[in-house]
């Protein structure tokens, strides 16, 4: 836009001298609105394919964020490319436990409404820390923080979520129960470390998430979590990012299924 505004400037003063030195009659209105024309409809065409790129992401986005990391995004102009690629995320597991004897208490229909509330309480606390809400796979869910974009206190976040989800759950039990649906508790397992973060499937079904040795130790430290007693199961990463206002305890040791050495698991009281 600069170089057409000089060029621009260079016409409307040329134009008189070159009348009087060479009676040459020049127009200068007419190649002047010309470039302006022309600069405007490039850049209007520039504008729109950015803008709908903008609205594309953030529609894709939207699925698993919450409103104002979508608008933030929206706002960077860094859009995030959809594409695998490596990065450093903090993956969270929360599993209903006895999920099985449960299902086969309830109606169908009534199964389907306790699921929808519980998945709703637990996904709170994870949009409200800016997380990334990846899976709902039967009666689990999977939670990222550090998508689209990697942050400084990603781990802090994840645990504050995992906190917040016994209250949503204790919430949850005192509403339900009344209604005939049963107390449920649930195993929380978090850890951190580099994942692939990108588009798996086909092209008729394409999911955002991520994957990894970092995404499958967390489901492990979770599905450890009963057998050690506890309900929140952190990772060695997860535990020396934390404030010092957040309580771990160390558990022991767990030997994660196909993985061939035990790992450190700690509790978050």
């Amino acid at each position: 836009m600069a170089g057409v505004a000089a060029c621009a400037v260079l016409v409307v003063l040329a134009a008189p001298a070159l009348f009087v030195a060479m009676r040459l009659y020049f127009q200068a209105a007419s190649p002047l609105l010309a470039m302006l024309l022309t600069d405007g409809l490039l850049a209007g065409d520039h504008y729109r394919q950015a803008a709908a790129r903008v609205r594309a992401v953030s529609a894709a986005f939207s699925r698993y964020l919450s409103p104002d990391v979508v608008a933030d995004i929206a706002r960077s102009g860094e859009i995030p490319e959809l594409g695998g690629q490596l990065q450093t995320v903090t993956v969270l597991f929360c599993d209903m436990r006895g999920f099985t004897p449960i299902a086969r208490k309830l109606p169908p229909t009534e199964l389907v409404a306790m699921l929808s509330a519980f998945f709703e309480a637990i996904s709170r606390p994870v949009l409200a820390h800016r997380g990334f809400l990846g899976k709902f796979v039967g009666d689990q869910v999977m939670a990222v923080f550090g998508l689209p974009y990697p942050q400084a206190d990603d781990a802090r976040r994840a645990v504050q979520a995992a906190l917040e989800m016994r209250t949503a759950l204790r919430q949850f039990n005192e509403a339900s129960v009344p209604q005939g649906w049963p107390a449920v508790s649930v195993g929380i397992g978090v850890h951190c470390g580099q994942a692939v973060v990108g588009n798996v499937g086909w092209e008729g079904r394409m999911d955002y998430t991520a994957m990894g040795d970092t995404v499958v130790l967390a489901q492990r430290l979770q599905a450890a979590s009963k057998d050690l007693g506890v309900d929140i199961v952190v990772g060695t990463e997860v535990a020396q990012q934390l404030p010092p206002e957040f309580r771990v305890r160390l558990l022991g040791e767990v030997h994660p299924s196909g993985w061939d050495q035990a790992v450190p698991a700690y509790a978050l009281e």
